[in-house]
């Protein structure tokens, strides 16, 4: 279970760095389906984040 908290706020951590960088950089485009789509990404990957840091930290090693 620690195993899966630790890749979870990986993948969490790498969503939300990834949506913010491209959909801001997709930002002056005016394409609102891209900035929409990467921008999205956001929030799911704080939620994994989240998730991710809970499981590790009510889990024993």
């Amino acid at each position: 279970m620690n195993r899966l908290g630790v890749v979870s706020s990986y993948v969490g951590f790498i969503l939300t760095v990834i949506g913010l960088v491209v959909g801001f950089y997709n930002l002056p485009t005016g394409d609102g389906e891209k900035i929409g789509f990467w921008l999205g990404l956001v929030p799911a990957g704080f939620v994994l984040l989240l998730v991710g840091v809970a499981t590790t930290q009510l889990t024993k090693k």
